[in-house]
Parts: C-alpha cells; sequence; structure tokens
C-alpha cells in the first residue's frame, strides 16, 4: 500500500473517531438523563473503588521506579508502560465497581453501556489490525506505543466481560429470588 494512500486512512480514521467522541460528549451534556445517577452506596462504592486504582497505580508506579533504580529496562516505549499502569488502575476501578453495583448508574441500562463499548472496542480493532499488518508493534526491538490499541481493546473485552458476568449473576440471583 502507497504510504500517501495509508496516512490518509490514518488521518481518515483519526477523524472519524474524533467527531464520534465529538458527538457522545455533546450528546451526554445535552441530554441530562444519559448522565448516571447514583445512590448514597453506589457512591461509597465508586469512592472505595477509586481508592483501590489509586493504590494499585501507585503500587505500579513504585515498582517501575525500583525497577529503573536497577538499571531494568523494560523492552517497551514510554507511552506504553504508562499505558500499561493506566490500563491496570482502571481494571481494579472496574472491576470493584461492577461487583459491588456501582459501575452503571440507576438510571442506566445494560445493553446501551454495553453498546458503548461495542463502538469502542470497534473503534479500536481497525487500528489495531492495521498496526499489524503494517508490523509496526515492535521497532528496534522494542515494543511500540502503536501496540496500545491492543492493550485498550483488552481492557475494553475485559470490562465487557465483567459486565456481563455480574449481568447474568444478577439476572440468575433474580429469578432464584422469585422463586
Amino acid at each position: 500500500m502507497d504510504s500517501a494512500l495509508l496516512i490518509v486512512f490514518i488521518l481518515a480514521g483519526v477523524l472519524v473517531g474524533i467527531l464520534i467522541a465529538i458527538a457522545l460528549i455533546l450528546i451526554s451534556r445535552t441530554n441530562h438523563s444519559l448522565k448516571g445517577q447514583y445512590d448514597e452506596r453506589q457512591k461509597l462504592m465508586k469512592g472505595k473503588a477509586f481508592e483501590s486504582a489509586f493504590y494499585t497505580g501507585l503500587g505500579y508506579w513504585l515498582l517501575i521506579y525500583l525497577l529503573d533504580l536497577g538499571h531494568f529496562r523494560f523492552p517497551v516505549q514510554t507511552g506504553l508502560v504508562a499505558l500499561i499502569g493506566g490500563t491496570l488502575s482502571l481494571i481494579v476501578y472496574v472491576t470493584q465497581a461492577v461487583f459491588t453495583d456501582a459501575y452503571i448508574g440507576l438510571n442506566e441500562k445494560y445493553g446501551r453501556t454495553m453498546l458503548i463499548f461495542i463502538v469502542c472496542a470497534l473503534l479500536n480493532i481497525f487500528p489495531a489490525v492495521s498496526n499489524y499488518v503494517n508490523g509496526s508493534y515492535v521497532k528496534n526491538g522494542v515494543l511500540s506505543n502503536t501496540f496500545g490499541n491492543v492493550i485498550i481493546l483488552f481492557m475494553i473485552l475485559y470490562v465487557m466481560i465483567i459486565m456481563t458476568i455480574k449481568h447474568l449473576l444478577s439476572d440468575r440471583e433474580g429469578s432464584d429470588e422469585e422463586s
């Protein structure tokens, strides 16, 4: 593929992603029914999940710092190290919030939330596949920042799986209580 055409495709993809993000932000700001509403227990559980995520991130960066002091270098670009730390913290937050029923607001629906995650996953599949096809994941023996879409894609899939497990468990508990 011609490099100029590849650049056009990449720019078009970025532009579409930005336009979708802007549209979602505008819709969420103008339609207040889309904003999650949480009861006091959910707010408390979200706070505890944020705290766990914070300490996870703090521990991650302390570990990275100590490894750096020992002159240990990961064969990974710096941006990817940062993304992995943020992703790890988000995974801890989401897992704890989902399993304490504090992730989805009282006025939000499982299906609509999953639809947003599906769109986000699709938006990460295209650059991930493109970077794989172009062989840009490894540069000079180092995992490059272009691998970030794969990490984000796996995080989104993880969140979708966790939410589905919780949804199925909640449905089972609801049907057991009715019996």
